[in-house]
């Protein structure tokens, strides 16, 4: 989750903070680590892209695209109410 964090600041050239709250909902799944070791030692086959350089590529897409108001406020206020919204604090 860093690693992508960073990746969109430095590519929009943000001096911001990250912060990870630990807030998650019910059913996220948590933790995921994307390996294509397996795939590269079973076939030889390796990607063409990086990870950074696929989302350099969905970073210059989005940028030409009008951004909507999705309502993640609203959600959030939501998921709380329905009880659906743990933390990795409490």
């Amino acid at each position: 989750m860093l690693e992508v964090a960073r990746a969109v600041a430095d590519y929009f050239k943000a001096d911001v903070p990250i912060r990870v709250t630990g807030d998650f909902r019910i059913g996220d799944i948590r933790h995921n680590v994307a390996d294509v070791s397996a795939l590269t030692q079973l076939t030889g086959i390796t990607p063409r892209w990086s990870f950074v350089d696929g989302l350099t590529e969905f970073l210059r897409w989005a940028e030409g695209h009008e951004a909507a108001d999705a309502g993640f406020e609203r959600s959030l206020s939501e998921l709380r109410e329905r009880g659906l919204l743990g933390s990795a604090r409490s």
